[in-house]
């Protein structure tokens, strides 16, 4: 037998039907040993078919064979020529081709002509004119109206079973049953307003949200249901334009699902109002802590004025660092939700100065939301702690032998503006010293008034007060000295004197000496030996000493002195410190005075 270009032996074929038949018998055999008799004549029936099947194909296939054998009858001495096998095996073959090809092509005619109908009537219902319906529009156009209309269409048509009336009896009967419900229920004190009305009560939480529930039914056992909910926090509407809002597709989804878990506790609970509020409350405290977030995010970018370093969030707390200098230990701010309220701590501990208490902050407005006002609020509060510190430092130490009154020269100056707060100490008369804090870094600045100082003089005052404020009266005192010898400096410049701070001398007289703040003056010729040394007390008494001095023999443009003679010390002096104009020409009278006596 042969098929395309594979050859199988007829007798191959046969003893494969012959082997399976065999097989299937004696399957079959040990199979029906346990069977009841009616299976058993089914089964052999079937076999029977299924062998018969077989062997009728076995019997198409030689016949097949037969009429197409090729050059298999050269090998069995087949008498038919040559020609007669062209005539009868390949006749038939070709004829079958004929035949598929046919069939195949009649098919593809078909399958063109159901698509070919398809497309003409899809284009037919755009391609033909519509039935236009004459008579109704005559009825339309000459009456107004259409009386056409089947009777029978009135059975279909519904009635109004519900009347106005109805509807206003049955909102009446509800709002009495959430009247009595209401009144019977635990209702938290948190709910700052409920109103009844149209079938709803309508419950609100000022500043945070408004929620509206109904009952399903007048069963005592009927659960609330929740009809509407709205939420009111929000940011300040008088901070910038790019602060958070909640007008994004997320927002819903978190909204929808606040509304269902309040919904399914409240159907398990036994105060299902209370859950209400405490599952509202959280939603609106998260979103609290997200708001005030993202505006302290971009607080960090828009104001550098504040001072924030860094702001971070972590397990629902927000941390904001500010004032983080290398001098100065950065204060922390920290606002985090505890006990269903958002609190503020402050590290290191804010003291109110008027009460010695900690100062504390609360979020008042959760509808106005304005993370920025919280941080002036909290800087403001830090720079008067820190003011009052300075300021409570100029109080007199019992154990120091400096007695002068600093503190009551000094007052504190509070303003609105913590630009505008400031400690002024009084110096002298006319002059005084002012300190403040500034916002971006937290440390002290200091300037005088008028403005006299150098400017190392006054980063030396404020490096010392920034690591130790407790030196506030070292600092005060250093810049009345020195206030001190500015002055006696110009009075020695408006009468054409050289002052100088030093004296190029050799020598020192036994049992005294002079203060870092002394001034030396040098009197013209004929009085050039001559100097007028301006001391200064502890407590800012001023003394005068004339020194007598000699050009020193060893070293060239060095002097040494010969004596001092005390000239002035004046007693207690008058607060404010009030520095009199000084008069040289009272000097020389003295001078004068005390050579003549020498001499």
């Amino acid at each position: 037998m042969e098929s395309g270009s594979q050859v199988v032996k007829m007798s191959h074929l046969i003893d494969q039907i012959v082997q399976q038949t065999y097989l299937q018998l004696q399957k079959l055999g040990e199979l029906l040993q346990h069977k009841e008799d009616p299976e058993r004549k089914g089964r052999l029936i079937k076999f029977l078919s299924e062998s018969r099947t077989r062997t009728i194909k076995l019997i198409v296939a030689v016949k097949w064979a037969l009429n197409n054998n090729g050059n298999e009858d050269n090998n069995h001495s087949n008498h038919f020529s040559k020609g007669n096998h062209e005539s009868n095996g390949n006749f038939i073959i070709k004829r079958s081709w004929e035949i598929l090809e046919l069939i195949e092509k009649q098919d593809s005619y078909f399958k063109e002509t159901a698509d070919a109908l398809y497309y003409v009537h899809e284009n037919l219902q755009n391609a033909k004119a519509p039935i236009y319906d004459v008579p109704t529009s005559i009825d339309v156009l000459t009456t107004g109206s259409y009386q056409r209309l089947p009777t029978s269409i009135e059975d279909v048509i519904p009635s109004d079973s519900i009347t106005q009336q109805e509807v206003s009896n049955a909102t009446d009967r509800l709002n009495q049953l959430i009247h009595i419900r209401l009144f019977s229920s635990y209702v938290p004190s948190q709910f700052t307003s409920i109103k009844i009305a149209n079938g709803r009560a309508t419950c609100c939480v000022a500043r945070e949200f408004t929620v509206q529930i109904t009952l399903k039914g007048e069963l005592e056992s009927d659960p609330w249901i929740i009809a509407g909910l709205k939420i009111h926090v929000a940011s300040d509407e008088h901070i910038a334009e790019d602060s958070p809002s909640f007008n994004f597709k997320n927002f819903s989804y978190q909204l929808n699902f606040a509304k269902t878990i309040a919904q399914q506790r409240m159907i398990d609970s036994e105060k299902p109002l209370e859950d209400l509020f405490h599952v509202l409350h959280s939603f609106c405290i998260s979103l609290q802590i997200h708001v005030l977030y993202v505006q302290a995010s971009l607080l960090s970018r828009t104001k550098p004025s504040l001072g924030v370093s860094s702001i971070d969030l972590n397990n629902e707390k927000i941390s904001i660092r500010y004032w983080a200098s290398s001098t100065l230990e950065s204060s922390l701010l920290e606002i985090y939700s505890e006990d269903s309220k958002i609190k503020i701590d402050h590290s290191p501990t804010i003291i109110n100065p008027l009460n010695n208490q900690e100062v504390l902050w609360y979020i008042q407005d959760p509808d106005r939301l304005n993370v920025e006002m919280v941080l002036h609020q909290v800087i403001k509060s830090n720079i008067h702690m820190k003011l009052f510190r300075a300021y409570e430092a100029l109080k007199i130490n019992a154990q120091s032998k400096d007695t002068f009154d600093f503190y009551s020269r000094s007052q504190i100056f509070l303003n609105s503006e913590y630009l505008n707060t400031f400690l002024k100490v009084g110096l002298t008369e006319n002059s005084s010293l002012c300190i403040r804090i500034d916002a971006r870094t937290g440390l002290f600045i200091v300037k005088d008034e008028p403005p006299t100082f150098g400017d190392d003089f006054l980063h030396i005052l404020e490096d010392r007060i920034n690591l130790n404020v407790l030196e506030m009266r070292i600092i005060v005192a250093a810049s009345l000295k020195q206030k001190i010898v500015e002055y006696y400096e110009r009075a020695a410049y408006l009468a054409r004197l050289v002052p100088s701070k030093k004296l190029p001398k050799k020598n020192n007289i036994i049992g005294q000496s002079f203060s870092d703040h002394t001034i030396y003056i040098q009197f013209e010729s004929p009085y050039q030996d001559y100097y007028l040394a301006v001391d200064q007390t502890e407590n800012f008494y001023p003394k005068l000493f004339l020194l007598k001095t000699k050009q020193n023999e060893l070293y060239s443009g060095f002097i040494d002195i010969e004596r001092v003679q005390p000239i002035l010390e004046k007693g207690k002096i008058d607060n404010p410190i009030e520095l009199k104009p000084f008069s040289i020409s009272m000097c020389y009278s003295i001078l004068k005075k005390i050579i003549s006596q020498k001499e």
